[in-house]
């Protein structure tokens, strides 16, 4: 548990402490200090403190209003993931197809016990790593930067702009490498790619191979339109594919600056763990329940089962119309 204490760090006593001011900075700018009462993750910009959690009132406060402030999040996860928001669109149906389909392997076999555990550990490490640790490095580089520039021009920016930029430098950067667990398998594009590219050829043998009584022109005909349908549906699986990366990638966005703001505006890094808890417990949830119910959650990933399937039907019905013949 990160200790409640406001001490400044690189003054007086504080600076035996832990991590003090580095050589040449200016009063009031520190890295992360480790201090008495635990390890203490503080964000220190030009003056402004931004705290960590503790056994105490004060923290207990700020996770009421945390979950308080988590009621609008937990609403709109709810609309995501229910019947009439997924009908509603199509790349948010994939996008929760693709999630379930991600998390099967090592939600399938628990309990409400272990996903509540689970969702917990995969929750709280990566909040405090990107919150107090990630964002006392980018926000002290900013206010160094911005020092360095303001005695150079006389322009100074204002201490919430270095906390703003590294908030949303963290978000972007996070939501990113988190997005790349639901982008296509490379191999799998790459297959698609050399399909598209091989269509009008393929088609074309398998059509002038289907009746030789037809017209050189109608066949021609027949195997363009062919060719045309499974480029359609080729393309239109890769833009789904990246559709629903980018949305992730956007709500991920979304989710971080929310968490960063509760902790800026509260100064206590349980409003923010408390929000973040309860709105990921409806995404876990969701997903364990697509796994666990019979019938759900079995379309994997909507846009490339499409394009198995259609182009399945297609060879299917390619092959029936050769047998017949």
């Amino acid at each position: 548990m990160c200790g409640g204490s406001n001490a400044g760090y690189g003054h007086g006593d504080d600076a035996r402490m832990g991590v003090g001011v580095a050589p040449g900075a200016a009063p009031g700018v520190g890295m992360p200090q480790w201090g008495v009462g635990g390890a203490q993750p503080m964000l220190m910009a030009a003056g402004h403190q931004q705290g960590g959690a503790s056994l105490s009132l004060r923290s207990l406060l700020a996770g009421l209003v945390g979950a308080a402030a988590a009621a609008p999040l937990v609403a709109y996860k709810l609309f995501l993931w229910s019947s009439a928001g997924q009908q509603g669109s199509a790349t948010l149906a994939a996008l929760g197809r693709a999630r379930t389909h991600t998390a099967r392997p090592w939600l399938v076999n628990m309990d409400a016990g272990q996903l509540a555990a689970h969702a917990a550990l995969d929750t709280l490490p990566l909040l405090f790593l990107t919150l107090p640790a990630a964002q006392a490095g980018l926000t002290s580089s900013f206010a160094w930067s911005s020092q360095a520039i303001g005695r150079s021009t006389g322009l100074h920016l204002p201490e919430q702009a270095g906390f703003a930029v590294a908030l949303v430098v963290t978000a972007a950067v996070t939501a990113t490498v988190r997005g790349t667990e639901l982008m296509a398998d490379p191999q799998q594009v790459a297959v698609v790619r050399e399909a598209v590219a091989n269509a009008d050829r393929y088609y074309r043998l398998t059509t002038s191979s289907l009746s030789s009584s037809s017209s050189s022109s109608s066949q021609e005909a027949e195997a363009e339109r062919r060719a045309r349908a499974f480029k359609a549906i080729a393309i239109s699986w890769r833009e789904q594919e990246q559709e629903v990366t980018s949305l992730f990638v956007t709500l991920a966005i979304f989710d971080f600056v929310y968490f960063g703001s509760l902790w800026y505006a509260t100064q206590d890094m349980t409003a923010a763990c408390a929000a973040a808890l309860l709105a990921n417990a409806v995404d876990y949830h969701a997903m364990w329940r697509g796994v666990t119910t019979p019938g759900s959650g079995r379309g994997g990933r909507g846009g490339a089962n499409k394009a198995q399937r259609s182009s399945s039907s297609s060879s299917s019905s390619s092959s029936s119309s050769t047998q017949r013949e």
